[in-house]
């Protein structure tokens, strides 16, 4: 076999693209792409976009595929995926004790919006953590709770127990550092980064068995972190969330297509690469399956809120951009007078961009000029809420 390449080859970008149609039934069974089995390339691909069970279940369908070492490969990594997803699942099992206990609100993020939906029944996306938001007061009696059932914080190398005061206005106040002359440094600068708002999250670790452990992720508002001007606040997401059945926050469905589209753009400001490719990000990949499988899964979705809600925030475009890339590469069903609705209260020139951005670069996590100037017409500045 030849040496191990992580090169994010076009051929297979669009050869998974057929696969995933096929999957979602929106596109015939493509013919086998014989390439794929003479190196490492569209394994690395399907590994580090979390789809290798959406590639899996379409290409077992054909002969070429067996008795390969690619078949091979696949299958001694999926396990090591669905430990990893029961490991998730215990933690949603654990955030939602502890909403039992505490009745301290959490909003889910993500996938796991549509995993844990009645009708959710396979396990074709997997997830590397669990993301939850949680209203800033809460965070020091949700980190306690964390610590209690098991949980271990990550990179903060002491527990966030320092007697804080917590006003009415959700400020968080630590007590004076001056009186106590041994108070650790690294203490002082995460206590001023929380009371300041310059914190998105902080991640927990939940050890699991043979050192396969679940990560957590804590979203908190209000805080500082960085967003376009124009996007989709938290608030608005929390506003309109609802109890799913393990009494953890759902955001609607109609909001949490915003939301992703929101972060399919935002990807575009930030993405990580390294010569032989092994820091891979490809997020952008991920959100356009995601949008397939929230409109598997969800059949009501209320259109109008979702149009209405993108102009309120002036996100209009980059829902149409989300929605018009879900249509063109994965031939979803979305319909069509919402993408006209869209178009017609976006930024004309915004439209036209995005109709020429080069989508198979930036599903290879690529940035040529046109994306560039995107990011710098549309995503900046930026602005701290």
């Amino acid at each position: 076999m030849k040496p191990l390449t992580y090169q994010r080859k076009k051929e297979n970008i669009i050869f998974l693209l057929q696969l995933i149609q096929s999957f979602f039934k929106t596109g015939p069974k493509p013919k086998f792409l014989k390439s794929i089995l003479k190196d490492q390339s569209f394994f690395s691909l399907i590994k580090n976009t979390y789809l290798l069970d959406f590639a899996y279940s379409e290409l077992k369908n054909f002969s070429e595929f067996q008795n390969t070492w690619l078949k091979n490969e696949i299958e001694n990594y999926l396990p090591l995926y669905k430990e990893r997803e029961c490991q998730n699942l215990k933690t949603i099992s654990l955030l939602s004790e502890i909403r039992k206990e505490t009745n301290i609100p959490l909003m889910i993020l993500k996938e796991y919006n549509y995993k844990l939906h009645p009708e959710y029944s396979n396990n074709k996306r997997y997830s590397n953590d669990v993301d939850v938001v949680i209203l800033k007061k809460d965070l020091f009696e949700i980190d306690k709770k964390l610590m209690e059932k098991g949980f271990m914080l990550k990179f903060v190398d002491f527990d966030l127990d320092f007697q804080p005061i917590l006003y009415k206005d959700d400020h968080i106040i630590i007590y004076p550092f001056s009186a106590c002359k041994s108070i650790n440094i690294r203490k002082k600068e995460i206590s001023h980064g929380i009371r300041n708002n310059e914190y998105k999250n902080f991640n927990y670790f939940l050890p699991g068995a043979n050192n396969k452990g679940g990560l957590l992720e804590v979203h908190f508002f209000p805080n500082s972190y960085c967003y376009p001007k124009n996007h989709l606040p938290l608030t608005e997401a929390w506003k309109y969330s609802y109890n799913n059945k393990h009494n953890l926050k759902s955001i609607d469905p109609a909001i949490r297509i915003l939301y992703d589209a929101d972060h399919f753009f935002i990807h575009l400001l930030y993405h990580r690469i390294s010569k032989n490719g092994l820091n891979t990000f490809l997020c952008n990949f991920e959100r356009l399956c995601d949008l397939g499988l929230n409109l598997l899964y969800e059949k009501s979705i209320d259109w109008d809120k979702l149009i209405k809600t993108a102009a309120k925030y002036n996100i209009s475009a980059n829902a149409y951009g989300y929605l018009w890339f879900g249509k063109k590469w994965l031939n979803l069903e979305i319909p069509q007078n919402v993408i006209a609705a869209l178009k017609k209260q976006s930024n004309k020139i915004q439209i036209k961009l995005i109709h020429s951005l080069n989508a198979l670069n930036i599903f290879q996590d690529k940035r040529d000029f046109k994306t560039n100037l995107y990011v710098k017409l549309f995503l900046l500045p930026m602005s701290k809420k």
